[in-house]
């Protein structure tokens, strides 16, 4: 595997969530598949996980009470 590529893999973890603090766009390309993610580097992007998970645990919370 050649640096550069083993360099882009370091930034995904499983080709889903993406973490990379040298790029300052929030929104990133998909490496598979089309569409966008979240660069959860991004202070703007840590504040939409953190809200996202926010979002999930008040829906089970509430489902299940």
């Amino acid at each position: 595997m050649a640096d550069d590529e083993r360099n882009k893999s370091r930034r995904w973890l499983r080709g889903i969530i993406h973490y990379d603090p040298e790029n300052r766009k929030t929104f990133v390309r998909r490496t598979m598949g089309f569409g966008f993610t979240i660069n959860f580097a991004t202070p703007f992007g840590k504040v939409l996980g953190i809200v996202m998970i926010l979002v999930i645990i008040a829906i089970v919370v509430l489902k299940y009470r």
